[in-house]
């Protein structure tokens, strides 16, 4: 906390900042780009944060270099931009990352209260499975999408709130003789199956690549430190989350993977742009050779659609191809647009805070351990979505990534760095703001 603000105006922001927080993941599915709603208000908060403060003191190396990622990701889009004469709103997803450096820095100062964020995770969960359940079997809908642009983004951010409700249930685990609050665990329990389930509804195939990762990341951080009896409840919670899921999604689950094998036998058999699968291939393709002839500066955007038409027209390419709105996956994107400037700077982008929070895997702090597998399986979870999708070019991918990474960042550096108690001050539920120490 800064020294130089008074109290009542910490407790103002701390509670701004929680607020957000909840907002963020709570209503995230429940209203169209419900997440900007949380967002916004963050975002206003570190601005006053900025205004009132002037200065900002305390930072550590790591903070520095994550900013620094964010502001070095934003000035190669600019350089390639200015450099290819793009349209204005190819700057659009990126400006995010200028936007989060302030409050990347006022949640380092001023996290949120950790209860409010759990909170909102959990909320969050459920509603995703309320909204995609109401459309799935009540609506026909066949693939769920919630308020959002499509299933895709909707099934992917379902999954990651369901870890992150996995990562909370850590927290609220105690290991000092506290009981367990029974509330708290089964709201963040019922989030995690609740996403989960929204995940598989939606049918996204691709998202569903991020599960084994994750797993990895849970089991090698907790299995050492865990008794007999905690790794088969933790074991017991997986396993029903995602056998209740299949049971119920069994014959759409099926169908998805007998679509996945029949589409992948058509692009090899040389039908190469008429499913889902060999689109993007087919896509992928394209943009790998456009890639080999200019891997160091890119393509502009015109540029590169006016090139593809060329070689629609030609008969090279299928048309269907030449209709796409981009490359469905982000890293050949970046490279694609950006050269290999931009695609060092979102492998930055991703490797950089999962090596931070990896770090703190071993932790023997619960509460950080918690925080940095929830911030890891963030990280590892959208670096997979890009193998299929451009996530970060949308603006619900790119603000849920990069304003995730930032909370949990700036709570897991508050409780490194905590001077009270371990009683439990800032990790209830919503109910009401707790004396900041002086």
């Amino acid at each position: 906390m800064s020294a130089t603000l008074p109290l009542e105006s910490r407790r103002c922001f701390s509670l701004a900042a929680s607020l957000s927080a909840f907002l963020f993941y709570a209503l995230c599915f429940v209203l169209p780009s419900g997440y900007s709603y949380g967002a916004g208000l963050v975002l206003l908060a570190s601005v006053w944060f900025f205004i009132s403060n002037k200065t900002v003191s305390g930072l550590s190396v790591e903070d520095k270099r994550l900013a620094l990622v964010l502001g070095g990701t934003f000035l190669v889009a600019l350089a390639a931009f200015l450099g290819h004469g793009n349209k204005p709103k190819t700057l659009d997803q990126v400006s995010r990352c200028l936007l989060l450096i302030p409050v990347l820095f006022f949640l380092i100062k001023i996290p949120p209260r950790v209860g409010y964020l759990w909170s909102g995770v959990a909320v969050g969960g459920i509603t995703a499975a309320c909204i995609a359940a109401w459309q799935k079997f009540g609506l026909g809908i066949e693939r769920p999408s919630g308020f959002m642009t499509s299933a895709i983004p909707f099934g992917d951010l379902s999954l990651v709130t369901a870890f992150l409700c996995l990562g909370g249930l850590l927290w609220e685990r105690p290991t000092d003789g506290r009981a367990m609050n029974n509330l708290k665990f089964a709201m963040l329990l019922c989030g995690f199956l609740c996403g989960i389930f929204a995940s598989f509804v939606s049918g996204t195939r691709g998202g569903w690549l991020a599960v084994p990762l994750v797993l990895v990341l849970f089991c090698t951080s907790l299995l050492p430190k865990m008794a007999v009896r905690q790794k088969i409840t933790g074991v017991l919670i997986v396993l029903v989350g995602l056998g209740g899921t299949f049971g119920v999604l069994r014959d759409d689950l099926y169908a998805r993977y007998d679509t996945t094998v029949t589409e992948l036998q058509q692009y090899v058999e040389g039908d190469r742009s008429a499913t889902s699968i060999g689109l993007r291939l087919e896509a992928w393709s394209v943009a790998a050779a456009h890639i080999a002839q200019r891997p160091i500066l890119g393509w502009g955007h015109e540029e590169y659609i006016n090139s593809v038409e060329a070689l629609t027209q030609e008969g090279e390419i299928g048309r269907s191809v030449g209709g796409l709105s981009n490359t469905h996956n982000n890293y050949l994107e970046v490279w694609l647009h950006q050269g290999v400037f931009g695609l060092a700077m979102l492998i930055a982008l991703y490797s950089l805070p999962f090596f931070y929070f990896c770090k703190r895997l071993g932790s023997d702090r619960r509460n950080v351990m918690a925080l940095a597998i929830s911030g890891a399986s963030v990280v590892a979870s959208f670096a997979v979505f890009s193998l299929t999708q451009v996530i970060l070019g949308r603006n619900n991918g790119v603000i849920f990534y990069l304003l995730s990474v930032a909370l949990l960042w700036g709570c897991m550096r508050n409780e490194e760095g905590r001077v009270w108690s371990d009683g439990d001050p800032k990790g209830g539920l919503i109910t009401g703001i707790d004396e900041l120490p002086s």
